[in-house]
């Protein structure tokens, strides 16, 4: 049997069909690119800014004029009226020594005035007789000069016997120590019984009527251009809640051996009622201000355990991490001394959670920066 072979004919296929088939032998070899993922974040642009620059340094509260006061002459002390911690006011009694000398020759003086004034009232009486007498002829003129000599002595005498008398009363007052000025009693240096030589201190008095504050002052303050002149403003706490203000007047001109710091004294015209002799006060020193970069703190990471911040590219959006030096802390946030310029963008919000290259969308008030 013959088999005749038939011609067959092939239709061309449609685009649409052909597309249909690629896509089905694709389906299960579908591959899923996702796109690279932006990090919302918050940013500042730091910039320069005037810092004041503030120095804080506690200080001891002292009287600013310390008077000793001692006896003028030499004598056993009898009583001593204060102690120390004893408020007193100027002229106020303090102390005694023994005065039974000084009473005896206050006593002699005074009789002996006494006496002089009785034989001056004599002579007088004798000059004046022996004058109406001269003029009749009564008396010669030599009896007449003898009267007027011994009424001349007399007088010498009574002057002679006034300043005796004046003298024996200033050493009977000296065996009394008086305050020389208003004050509080901070040492004492004689008890009764005990001999007190003349010129040397029985105690010493404080006059808190003005106040001091004594700082140990860092060189570097000192440089900065802290001079006498200047105000310092003292207060009670390093919160500045009460507080007064002291002028540097005097800086020691070499260190303390041990502390290395210059000795700075401030005189407090007001002080307050809670600055007591001997408590701590704190003085805020305001220096020269200065240029500084100022971030906040919660923009501050870290990058090989220095301090580092995320800075933000302006060209691409993307993050780079950037080591800095700090200058140190406010209550506002981190000073900057070195690693960033000003201009640049900075990373305040978000920092934990980015990587190096990381493209980022700068948030405004909770919405991105487009």
């Amino acid at each position: 049997m013959q088999i005749i072979d038939l011609p067959v004919a092939i239709k061309p296929v449609p685009l649409l069909t052909l597309s249909l088939l690629v896509l089905l032998l694709l389906s299960g070899y579908e591959t899923v690119v996702e796109a690279e993922e932006i990090r919302p974040v918050r940013a500042i642009t730091v910039a320069y800014k005037m810092r004041e620059d503030v120095q804080v340094l506690p200080g001891l509260v002292t009287a600013h004029r310390y008077v000793n006061a001692s006896f003028k002459i030499s004598g056993r002390l009898t009583q001593r009226y204060v102690s120390v911690g004893s408020t007193v006011v100027a002229g106020q009694l303090l102390a005694r020594v023994n005065d039974d000398i000084e009473k005896n020759t206050f006593t002699a003086a005074d009789a002996e005035q006494t006496a002089a004034k009785a034989a001056l009232e004599q002579a007088e009486s004798v000059e004046k007789r022996a004058a109406l007498l001269f003029k009749t002829r009564a008396v010669s003129q030599n009896e007449y000069e003898e009267a007027s000599r011994q009424l001349k002595s007399a007088r010498a005498m009574v002057q002679a016997s006034e300043a005796k008398l004046r003298s024996a009363r200033e050493q009977l007052g000296y065996t009394a120590l008086y305050a020389p000025t208003a004050g509080i009693v901070t040492d004492t240096f004689a008890e009764p019984g005990e001999m007190a030589a003349a010129g040397h201190p029985v105690l010493r008095l404080a006059d808190n009527r003005t106040l001091d504050t004594l700082f140990d002052m860092p060189a570097d303050i000192l440089i900065k251009g802290l001079t006498p002149g200047r105000t310092i403003q003292v207060c009670l706490d390093e919160g500045r809640n009460e507080c007064t203000e002291a002028t540097v007047y005097e800086i020691a001109p070499d260190t303390d051996p041990t502390t290395r710091t210059y000795l700075t004294k401030a005189r407090i015209d007001q002080p307050l009622k809670q600055m007591l002799l001997g408590a701590t006060v704190f003085g805020h020193i305001s220096l020269a201000s200065a240029e500084t970069i100022q971030i906040p703190a919660a923009a501050l990471t870290a990058s090989a355990d220095k301090a580092a911040v995320w800075v933000v590219s302006s060209q691409d959006s993307t993050v780079e991490l950037r080591p800095i030096e700090t200058a140190g802390y406010t209550t506002d946030g981190v000073l900057v001394s070195d690693g960033l310029q000003p201009g640049e963008m900075v990373v305040t919000a978000g920092v934990q959670a980015l990587h190096q290259g990381q493209k980022v969308a700068i948030l405004v008030e909770g919405h991105e920066k487009h």
